[in-house]
C-alpha cells in the first residue's frame, strides 16, 4: 500500500559492572577501555541488561489505506487479522522461533548449545539418542555442572541451590545410575552417605508429610478423634523416642489411652499403616548421620515448583534444547545470584553489627549466630543443674524431666552438628558463664561461615533485588539499625495510592502465604514442649 509509516524498534544493551560514578569524559573513557577488554577476553562473563524501545507511528503518518477510528467501521469480529485466535498468535511464535533454530532436529540444536556451553568451563556430558549399525539404540543422557555447583554440591550455608542436572531417556535405576556416577567422576571427593528419592525398597519416610498425614487424618471428622491435641502428643512422642525402650514405653502409653481404647477406627489406622513400617519414621531407627536439622523434601519440591511455574511459564510444550536453555541461562543463574545475596547480607559491609554480638559470630549465616546465641542464653537455666564428677565429665540434670545425664566434652552433644545447649553450660561451668560456645569445628566448616565469592555480581545492585527480602537479618540482637545503609524494601514513600495495584497485592499476599507455610513447616521440627510453649 506504499505507506510510509514505520515501527522503530532499537536494541539496547546497559553494562551495569561498568557503571561510572561520575559522568566526565575521563571516567566515560576509563569504563568503555575495561568494557572492551573484558569483552575480547571472555564476553560470556561480561554481565549485561537487554531492553528494547519502540516508537509507534502517529495515526497523521498512516497513507494509502484506511484507518480504524478515523472515520472507518471497526471489523466484523469473523476477521482473524484483527481478532487472532490463541493458534494464530501461537503458530506466529512457532514460526519466529523455528527461523532461530539451527535445525528441525532438536537433538542437532542441542549439540550446538553443548558446543556453547562448554566453552564457558562448564562440565557436560552429552549422547543422543541415535540408532547403530547394529540396529540398537543409544539411550539419551545429558548431564551438566557448572565450577560454582561443583563448588557448593559439598555444603552451603543458606537457601537450597541445585548442584547438578542431568536427563536421561528414562527413569530406570540403570539411567540414573549412569547419570550419578557421571557426578561422581566430576568430583571424586563427593561421596554422600544416603539419597533422597521418591522410591526405593528401603524408604524413610520424610518428617513432614509423615506429620502431614496425621494432622489430616485425627481432624477429619469421620474418624472419629475427639482431643486431637492429645492423639498428636501420643503419636508425636513415639515418632521421637530415641531409645527402643522409650518407643515401646510411648506405644504402652498410647494403647492405654481412653482416645484409642474409645475408637476402634484409630486403633485400625496407626496398627495396619504405621506400627508395621515403625522402621521407617521413628526415630530410635534413623543412622546417626540422617539425624540432620532438615529431614524434609520441601526446598527440593520448592525450587521444583519456581522452575515449574515462574521460568518455565509459557514453556509447557518446549523442546528439550528450550527447556536446557531456560535452566541454564535463567533458572540456575539466578539461583546463584540469590545465593550470594543472601550472603552478602551476612557480611558486615552490608549492615553494621551490633556492638554486643561477639566477633566470632558475624560474617557468618543468621541462623548459625541466632542457634549459638539461643544455646547460650538457654544455657544459663542450666544453673545448679551441673555437677562436676572428673574433668571434662559432668552430670546435667533435664530441664524437663526428673532424668540425669552424664556426659562428657570430649562427647558433648552437639544435635545437627552445631552446639547444643547442654554443651554450652559445660563450657560456661569450665570457663567463663558470659562467653557463647563455638567449637572448633563451627568456624571452619561451609555451614558456618559466610560465603562471598569475589564475582562482579555478588554486590551490584544487590539491595534493589526483590531477593534481598528474604531472611534479612534484621533482628535488633544480630543488627543495628542504620540510616544510611541501603534497604532491601520497596520504596513506597515515593509511590502514590494510585499506583498499589491488584498484582502488586496478590503478589505480597502471596509472599505472606508463603511465609506462613514456612512456619507451619518449622514447627514440625520442634520436639521441645517447653520451647514452644515460650
Amino acid at each position: 500500500m506504499d505507506c510510509p509509516a514505520t515501527i522503530n524498534v532499537v536494541h539496547l544493551m546497559r553494562f551495569p559492572e561498568y557503571k561510572i560514578s561520575v559522568n566526565n569524559e575521563k571516567g566515560k573513557r576509563e569504563a568503555s577501555q575495561q568494557l572492551k577488554q573484558a569483552l575480547k577476553d571472555d564476553q560470556c562473563k561480561v554481565k549485561t541488561v537487554e531492553l528494547f524501545a519502540a516508537y509507534f507511528p502517529k495515526i497523521e503518518e498512516h497513507q494509502n489505506h484506511p484507518v480504524l477510528g478515523q472515520g472507518v467501521d471497526p471489523p466484523p469480529p469473523t476477521r482473524r487479522r484483527f481478532y487472532p485466535l490463541d493458534k494464530d498468535i501461537w503458530n506466529i511464535i512457532q514460526r519466529t522461533k523455528a527461523s532461530t533454530r539451527r535445525s528441525n532436529i532438536d537433538q542437532v540444536n542441542l549439540q550446538s548449545l553443548v558446543d556453547t556451553w562448554t566453552q564457558q568451563d562448564i562440565h557436560i556430558v552429552y549422547r543422543p539418542s541415535e540408532e547403530q549399525d547394529d540396529g540398537s539404540v543409544t539411550k539419551l543422557l545429558f548431564c551438566l555442572q557448572t565450577s560454582w555447583q561443583q563448588r557448593l554440591l559439598l555444603l552451603t550455608n543458606v537457601n537450597y541451590v541445585i548442584v547438578g542436572v542431568f536427563f536421561t531417556q528414562s527413569e530406570s535405576p540403570s539411567d540414573i545410575k549412569e547419570a550419578l556416577q557421571t557426578f561422581k567422576d566430576w568430583n571424586p571427593d563427593w561421596k554422600p552417605s544416603h539419597f533422597m528419592v521418591d522410591f526405593y525398597s528401603k524408604v524413610i519416610l520424610c518428617d513432614f508429610h509423615r506429620e502431614k498425614a496425621w494432622v489430616e487424618w485425627t481432624r477429619k471428622g469421620g474418624n472419629g478423634v475427639c482431643s486431637q491435641d492429645e492423639v498428636l502428643r501420643l503419636l508425636r512422642d513415639i515418632a521421637h523416642s530415641h531409645t527402643e525402650e522409650e518407643f515401646k514405653r510411648h506405644i504402652l502409653v498410647l494403647q492405654t489411652n481412653t482416645n484409642w481404647l474409645t475408637n476402634e477406627r484409630l486403633r485400625r489406622w496407626f496398627n495396619t499403616k504405621w506400627l508395621p513400617r515403625d522402621k521407617r519414621w521413628v526415630n530410635v531407627y534413623k543412622t546417626k548421620s540422617l539425624k540432620v536439622a532438615i529431614y524434609t523434601n520441601n526446598g527440593v519440591e520448592r525450587q521444583n515448583k519456581t522452575l515449574k511455574h515462574t521460568f518455565l511459564e509459557g514453556y509447557k510444550n518446549c523442546s528439550l534444547s528450550e527447556l536446557l536453555t531456560v535452566v541454564v541461562s535463567d533458572f540456575l543463574s539466578k539461583a546463584y545470584q540469590k545465593y550470594i545475596e543472601l550472603n552478602v547480607m551476612f557480611s558486615d559491609g552490608y549492615r553494621k553489627y551490633n556492638t554486643n554480638l561477639p566477633q566470632y559470630l558475624q560474617n557468618r549465616p543468621r541462623a548459625i549466630a541466632q542457634h549459638i546465641l539461643d544455646r547460650h542464653f538457654r544455657s544459663l537455666d542450666f544453673k545448679g543443674a551441673v555437677t562436676g564428677r572428673e574433668k571434662g565429665v559432668f552430670c546435667v540434670k533435664s530441664l524437663t524431666t526428673s532424668a540425669t545425664h552424664l556426659v562428657s566434652l570430649a562427647t558433648a552433644p552437639s544435635v545437627h552438628h552445631v552446639p547444643a545447649k547442654t554443651e554450652d553450660a559445660l563450657v560456661c561451668k569450665e570457663d567463663t558463664p558470659s562467653t557463647p560456645v563455638c567449637t572448633e569445628d563451627t568456624p571452619n566448616t561451609p555451614d558456618c561461615t559466610e560465603d562471598t565469592p569475589n564475582t562482579p555480581d555478588c554486590t551490584e545492585d544487590t539491595p534493589n533485588t526483590p531477593d534481598c527480602t528474604e531472611d534479612t537479618p534484621n533482628t535488633p540482637d544480630c543488627t543495628e539499625d542504620t540510616p544510611n545503609t541501603p534497604d532491601c524494601t520497596e520504596d513506597t514513600h515515593s509511590k502514590n495510592s494510585g499506583n498499589h495495584s491488584k498484582s502488586s497485592r496478590d503478589r505480597k499476599r502471596q509472599q505472606c502465604g508463603t511465609l506462613l507455610r514456612e512456619i507451619t513447616e518449622h514447627t514440625y521440627h520442634l520436639q521441645d514442649e517447653t520451647f514452644m510453649c515460650t
